[in-house]
């Protein structure tokens, strides 16, 4: 029943927040919001792709030209406006995640995501129309991903799932390929110290046995035997 519960809280949280950027959508559009959405209305998604951000530009071009193909008649701004909230409310619910997975704490995921969620800066952006948001959730997603593969016991599969999300994050916004060099070190640290660990626990059982009459250790020695504990 706990387990349920924390895998619902981030997609509860994610729920929320794209509620709340919905609904205080933002009337004060910026210049470069304004511009990209001409260009999605007027132009082909071949013609707005940009090597640095491929999928960014795909998804904001389907974002609108999707929902218009269907009988939608709202403006590209809304249409981006709505897609950017998504997006945010993604970016809270995997924000809570991986404060969960890193602490375990539920009190303290909440108030990690909350306090991400109404920060001055990303509510601005969650509520414009300016494509910010949507490479973010794909860094977040990457960054969980990577954390989850970089756990002791982490799988080769796991892995490779890491790093094929940190390629789809770099896909959505060129710069993430950064990140993914820090992802790609934390992975190896985190393998190599799980390594480590396993290697000292295989030459500690050799060397020592449990002794189930005494609380303590039985430590083996050429010439003698000794308790410790």
């Amino acid at each position: 029943m706990i387990a349920d519960r924390t895998r619902l809280d981030p997609l509860i949280a994610a729920a929320l927040a794209s509620l709340l950027y919905l609904a205080t959508r933002s009337r004060n559009i910026t210049g470069d919001a304004a511009q990209f959405a001409i260009d999605v209305k007027r132009l082909g998604v071949v013609d707005m792709l940009e090597p640095h951000q491929l999928l960014t530009i795909a998804i904001a071009w389907l974002g609108y030209r999707l929902p218009n193909a269907l009988g939608w008649d709202g403006s590209a701004i809304d249409a981006l406006q709505v897609v950017n909230a998504l997006a945010g409310g993604v970016c809270v619910g995997l924000a809570f995640a991986t404060a969960h997975l890193l602490t375990g704490s539920r009190r303290i995921s909440a108030l990690v995501a909350a306090g991400f969620a109404v920060s001055g800066a990303t509510w601005l952006l969650l509520t414009d129309a300016e494509f910010v948001t949507v490479p973010l959730a794909f860094w977040a997603a990457a960054l969980l991903v990577a954390l989850r593969a970089a756990r002791p016991g982490g799988s080769t599969t796991s892995a490779l799932i890491a790093g094929a999300t940190t390629g789809v994050a770099i896909l959505a916004w060129l710069p993430n390929g950064a990140a993914g060099l820090a992802f790609a070190a934390a992975l190896a640290l985190g393998r190599g110290a799980s390594q480590e660990r396993s290697a000292g626990q295989a030459g500690g059982d050799r060397g020592v046995g449990s002794n189930p009459n005494v609380g303590g250790r039985i430590v083996v020695r050429p010439d003698t035997v000794t308790s410790e504990g």
